[in-house]
C-alpha cells in the first residue's frame, strides 16, 4: 500500500509540476538499480524532495522532520509513503 501511495504522488507531482518544473540531473548514470547509492541535495522549497523524486526510478527512502509527523493531514500523508523521522 506505501509503494502504490509512493508512486500514485510521484504521478500527481508529475502531473501538477510537469509544466513548471524542469529537472536537470548529474551523473545519473552512476546510479545503477543494481546498486545502492546516496542521493544528496540541498534543498530551498518543502516541494523539492517531491520533485527530486521524479527521475528516480526506485523508491526513496525519504527522511523528514518528526515534527511533521505529528500534524494530523500532514502526518496521515507522510505515514502513507512511508518516510523515516528524523528528531532534531
Amino acid at each position: 500500500m506505501k509503494t502504490a501511495m509512493y508512486h500514485a504522488g510521484k504521478l500527481l507531482v508529475r502531473f501538477v509540476f510537469g509544466c513548471v518544473a524542469r529537472i536537470h540531473l548529474i551523473g545519473r548514470e552512476n546510479a545503477t538499480c543494481a546498486d545502492g547509492f546516496l542521493l544528496a541535495s540541498n534543498h530551498i522549497s518543502h516541494f523539492d524532495p517531491f520533485l527530486i523524486s521524479l527521475p528516480v526510478r526506485r523508491k526513496i527512502d525519504w527522511m523528514t522532520m518528526a515534527e511533521f509527523f505529528r500534524l494530523p493531514a500532514l502526518g496521515f500523508f507522510l505515514r502513507s509513503i512511508d518516510p523515516f523521522p528524523a528528531e532534531r
